[in-house]
C-alpha cells in the first residue's frame, strides 16, 4: 500500500512541476514580447516596425502552442493520475477482503 501512495505522489508532483512549468515558459514569453515592444519605439522605418510585428506574432504563435501543449500534458498527467489511484483502491479493496 505504500508504494501506491509513493507512486501518486510521483504522480501529483510531475503534474505540478508541469504547471510551474509552463509558468516559466510563460513569463518568457511577456518578457521578450514587452522587449520587442519596447525596441519598436525606437524604428526609424516603417519595415523595420512592421519585421518586429511579425516576430511578435510569431511569438504569441508559440505561446498559444504552449497553452495547448501545457492543457494536453496536464490532462495527460491527471489521467495518468486517476488511473493509479483506482488500481490502488481497487487494490487495498482486495487486500481487506482477503
Amino acid at each position: 500500500m505504500a508504494n501506491h501512495y509513493s507512486l501518486i505522489s510521483l504522480l501529483l508532483g510531475q503534474f505540478f512541476n508541469t504547471a510551474v512549468q509552463f509558468q516559466i515558459e510563460k513569463e518568457q514569453f511577456n518578457f521578450t514580447i514587452q522587449t520587442i515592444h519596447s525596441k519598436r519605439r525606437f524604428c526609424s522605418t516603417q519595415e523595420e516596425s512592421d519585421g518586429l510585428e511579425d516576430v511578435i506574432n510569431h511569438i504569441n504563435v508559440q505561446n498559444y502552442d504552449s497553452r495547448i501543449g501545457f492543457v494536453r500534458r496536464c490532462y495527460f498527467q491527471f489521467t495518468r493520475l486517476l488511473f493509479m489511484m483506482a488500481i490502488c483502491f481497487g487494490n487495498s479493496k482486495n487486500d481487506r477482503q482477503n
